[in-house]
């Protein structure tokens, strides 16, 4: 119990730590291929029947979403894709027909809060100082070697803004900062 799209007791108090794990592994697992980016890789014939094959393509998946560590930083997906009612999510498809959602119970939807800030704001590569929504994948901050703390803030705080002010949807960070 506790846990919930990226989220978790651990999150919520400073007082938890995990000191271990056990799994229950089957050997006649089926990979879950439910990842947009897996159903592209496997529509255009890549095989992905074992843990393996999975994996090796999430690795690639996520080098091309990411900067190049050893060039330039980041704390990885920095804000979550929103959860949002249903009467929201016909609001925001009357005005983005293209924009992806995925049902989740009760009727409401999550929403790719990516597409939005690249095809809705048009904000991929926005920068405020040295860091920047990076131009691969928007929900990830990416910083130069110039970049402070005080410019991830602002640029969060920015992006933030302008998603409430053109959706009415309040973001919400995934990576937690103690500047706010």
């Amino acid at each position: 119990a506790g846990f919930a799209y990226r989220m978790s007791a651990f999150k919520d108090s400073r007082r938890l730590a995990v000191l271990g794990a056990a799994f229950t592994l089957s050997r006649r697992g089926a990979p879950r291929l439910g990842y947009q980016d897996l159903q592209s890789a496997a529509a255009a014939g890549e095989s992905l029947g074992t843990p393996s094959e999975v994996a090796c393509a999430v690795r690639a998946i996520r080098m091309r979403k990411f900067p190049d560590l050893s060039k330039e930083g980041t704390a990885g997906s920095f804000f979550k894709n929103p959860v949002v009612s249903s009467a929201r999510t016909e609001e925001l498809l009357a005005r983005y027909p293209e924009l992806p959602h995925f049902p989740q119970d009760g009727g409401a939807a999550k929403i790719s809060l990516a597409w939005i800030l690249d095809h809705a704001l048009s904000l991929k590569g926005h920068a405020v100082g040295g860091a920047r929504l990076f131009e691969r994948q928007p929900l990830v901050i990416a910083t130069d070697a110039t970049a402070t703390a005080r410019d991830v803030e602002s640029l969060a705080e920015e992006i933030a803004e302008r998603v409430r002010a053109a959706t009415g949807i309040t973001i919400e960070r995934e990576v937690e900062t103690f500047m706010r």
